[in-house]
C-alpha cells in the first residue's frame, strides 16, 4: 500500500493517509474505465507537494466514472494535505459507502482524530480492524483516540496489539509510556520511554515526560540529564528549562537553576521568577 504520513506532537501521531486502490472500479464502458484509470495514474504521479495536479486529475476520473472509490479516497487525501477538511471529508465519505474499501474508513478516522472527533475515530477504525485485523497503524490510531478519551486501558490494549505486529515503532511506545503515565504506572511508563529513544532517539517528548516519571521517583540527577538532552533536542522550548531549573534546585545547584530560569524567561519574553 502506498502511503503519506502526518505527524503529530506532543501526543504522536503517526498515521498514514492511504492513498493506493485496494478494489477495481468497473465504469460501464471499458474505454471509459481506461481514460478514467488514466487520469488516476497521472494524479497518483503528480509530486508530493502538488495538491492541485492531485486534485485535478482525480476529479477527472471521477467525473468520467462516478464510482470510482479510490479517486474519492486519494482527492480526499489531497484536500485533507493542503488543510481543506471540508472537502477532505466528503470524499472519504463517499468512498466509504464502499463497505468493504479499508482505506476510506482509515483515512476518515485520521480525519476525525485531527478533528478531535475522538469518539467517531474509533468507530472508524473499529471498522478498518474488522476489514484489516493485521494493520498495525490501525490500532495505533484507535489507540491514540481513546488516550484523547481518558480510555487509557483501552488505549494500552490497542498500543500493545499494534507492538506486536511492529515492536520497533517507537511512537506506538511512546503513546504507550503516556497511557501509563497517566495512570501513575511509572515503571511501566519509563520503560516504554526508554524503548522509544532507543527506536528514536530524536523524539524529544519521551526525554521530557521520562524526566517526569524520574522526577516523581525523586530521581532528579536522572531527570536532569534527560531535560538536557530535551533541551538540545528542542532548544526553543521553555519547557525543559523550566522544568531542568525545579530539577537542579532540588539537588542544591542554584546558579544553574537560576541560569535556567533566565533562559526559560527569555525564550516567552518576560522575567524569570526564582525557583528558591
Amino acid at each position: 500500500m502506498k502511503s503519506l504520513c502526518c505527524v503529530a506532537v506532543c501526543l504522536v501521531l503517526s498515521l498514514c493517509i492511504s492513498t493506493h486502490a485496494q478494489t477495481s472500479p468497473a465504469p460501464p464502458v471499458p474505454a471509459q474505465e481506461a481514460k478514467a484509470i488514466e487520469f488516476f495514474d497521472r494524479g497518483n504521479a503528480c509530486g508530493p507537494e502538488d495538491h492541485k495536479c492531485r486534485i485535478e486529475n482525480f476529479s477527472k476520473a471521477i467525473d468520467i466514472s462516478p464510482g470510482f472509490v479510490e479517486a474519492f479516497n486519494n482527492r480526499g487525501s489531497a484536500y485533507l494535505l493542503q488543510n481543506d477538511r471540508t472537502a477532505a471529508l466528503a470524499d472519504y465519505s463517499r468512498a466509504a459507502a464502499e463497505p468493504g474499501f479499508a482505506p476510506a474508513f482509515y483515512n476518515r478516522a485520521v480525519l476525525y482524530t485531527g478533528q478531535k472527533e475522538y469518539s467517531r475515530a474509533v468507530s472508524d477504525f473499529n471498522t478498518v480492524i474488522k476489514l484489516e485485523p493485521n494493520l498495525m497503524f490501525a490500532y495505533a490510531g484507535r489507540g491514540n483516540a481513546q488516550l484523547k478519551l481518558g480510555n487509557y486501558d483501552l488505549a494500552i490494549e490497542n498500543y500493545s496489539r499494534a507492538l506486536d505486529l511492529d515492536p520497533k515503532f517507537g511512537q506506538t511506545h511512546y503513546n504507550r509510556g503516556l497511557a501509563y503515565l497517566f495512570k501513575q504506572d511509572l515503571d511501566k511508563a519509563i520503560t516504554d520511554f526508554t524503548s522509544s529513544i532507543e527506536l528514536e532517539p530524536q523524539l524529544s517528548f519521551a526525554f521530557l515526560n521520562r524526566a517526569a516519571c524520574l522526577t516523581q521517583r525523586g530521581k532528579d540527577r536522572e531527570a536532569v540529564a534527560d531535560l538536557t538532552r530535551f533541551i538540545e533536542i528542542e532548544p526553543t522550548d521553555e519547557r525543559g528549562f523550566l522544568r531542568r531549573a525545579e530539577a537542579l534546585a532540588r539537588i542544591g545547584s542554584t546558579a544553574a537553576a537560576e541560569a535556567d530560569l533566565k533562559k526559560a524567561a527569555m525564550l516567552r519574553g518576560g522575567q524569570s521568577k526564582s525557583v528558591l
